[in-house]
């Protein structure tokens, strides 16, 4: 015994392709999620660097000021040279601090090119065009009452990943009862009729066959 109407395991049925869309839907509101929270982070990234940069550049300042008085001082014979040197290497130590806040950064945390690197990948813009990108925004300094039941809820009812775990629970679930109806007799009748006859015309009129 043939069946005539093969059900084939590779084509879903419609509650599993609409788990499917839904799947899509949840992962690009992810991906979304996700993008938004990496400009975010790299854009407050910047903003960090620029004040460490400016920070050390006030160092800098104050240490470059600190060694021309040495040196007066040094010079009117009013200071050691050992003084003398070890302020200069106060002022070298906080030049090389500037360097690595304007440049790729110490301490693990990124200087101002390269955090400026880290948010032009984010938003897709080029590596380099001739042009800085300085943060206009500041941060609110706000006290902040969390409500951590709240936010719980909020995260199990909103997160995209939580939905897409529940699609899929619904998809296996849905798999699992087609897998049992498999294992069910197949009771489906099928029949079909033909007229055989000899000769090119048929006898008597086609009511007549029916």
């Amino acid at each position: 015994y043939r069946n005539p109407f093969p059900v084939s395991n590779r084509t879903p049925g419609i509650m599993l392709a609409r788990i499917g869309h839904a799947k899509a839907q949840l992962e690009f509101e992810r991906r979304i999620h996700d993008l938004v929270f990496k400009v975010e982070e790299a854009y407050w990234g910047l903003y960090g660097a620029y004040w460490e940069l400016h920070s050390r550049e006030n160092g800098i300042k104050q240490a470059h000021r600190a060694w021309l008085i040495a040196k007066n001082k040094q010079a009117g014979g009013g200071l050691g040279d050992a003084d003398l040197a070890m302020i200069e290497e106060q002022y070298h130590f906080f030049r090389t601090q500037r360097l690595e806040a304007l440049g790729r950064g110490t301490g693990g945390r990124a200087g101002v090119l390269e955090a400026e690197r880290r948010l032009r990948y984010v938003l897709g813009l080029p590596a380099e065009d001739g042009n800085r990108l300085v943060p206009t925004d500041t941060p609110e300094l706000t006290a902040i009452e969390t409500d951590w039941d709240l936010a719980w809820q909020d995260a199990t009812r909103n997160r995209p990943e939580l939905k897409q775990i529940h699609e899929d629970i619904r998809a296996s679930q849905l798999l699992l009862t087609k897998a049992a109806d498999l294992l069910k007799p197949d009771l489906r009748f099928y029949s079909k009729y033909d007229a055989n006859g000899l000769g090119n015309t048929l006898p008597g009129s086609f009511q007549d066959l029916v």
